[in-house]
C-alpha cells in the first residue's frame, strides 16, 4: 500500500504563476502605500515644526506692533505684516488639524492612541488682539 504523505501534490503551473503575479502586485501596492504614509508623516512633522515658529513670530510682531503704535500713530506696514502672518498661522493651524484628523484613520494600530492637541484656552492665535491704543509720551 503506497504512503499517501509521500505522494507528490500535483501543482497547476498557471495557478502558481497567477498567485505569484498577485503577490508581486500586492507587494508593489504595499510599497506605494508605505511611501505615501512616510511622505504624509514628513509633511505632518514639518507642519508641527512650522506652527510653533509661526506663533512665536506672530507674538513678536504683536509686541512690535503694540510698541510702535504706542510711540506713533502710523503702523500700516507692521499691521499688514501682522495680518499676513496671522493668516499664515491660521492656514498652518487648519492644515495641521486636517492632517491630524486624517492621521489616526490611516495610522497603524498602536499609533492612533497619541495624545491629542489641546483646544481652546488662553493665548490662542485665532483671536485677533485688541487694537493698539495711542499713548502720549510727551505729557
Amino acid at each position: 500500500m503506497p504512503a499517501v504523505a509521500d505522494a507528490p501534490v500535483p501543482t497547476s503551473e498557471p495557478r502558481v504563476t497567477r498567485l505569484e503575479a498577485e503577490l508581486a502586485a500586492t507587494k508593489a501596492r504595499l510599497a506605494a502605500a508605505e511611501r505615501e504614509r512616510d511622505e504624509a508623516r514628513q509633511g505632518l512633522e514639518s507642519l508641527r515644526k512650522a506652527y510653533p515658529r509661526a506663533l512665536e513670530h506672530l507674538a513678536l510682531l504683536r509686541r512690535r506692533l503694540f510698541v510702535e503704535t504706542a510711540e506713533r500713530v502710523e503702523a500700516c506696514g507692521e499691521q499688514l505684516a501682522f495680518d499676513a502672518l496671522f493668516a499664515e498661522v491660521q492656514r498652518l493651524e487648519q492644515a495641521l488639524d486636517d492632517a491630524e484628523r486624517a492621521a489616526p484613520a490611516a495610522a497603524p494600530e498602536g499609533e492612533a492612541g497619541e495624545p491629542k492637541r489641546r483646544r481652546g484656552g488662553k493665548g490662542r492665535a485665532t483671536k485677533r488682539p485688541p487694537p493698539a491704543k495711542y499713548v502720549d509720551t510727551n505729557s
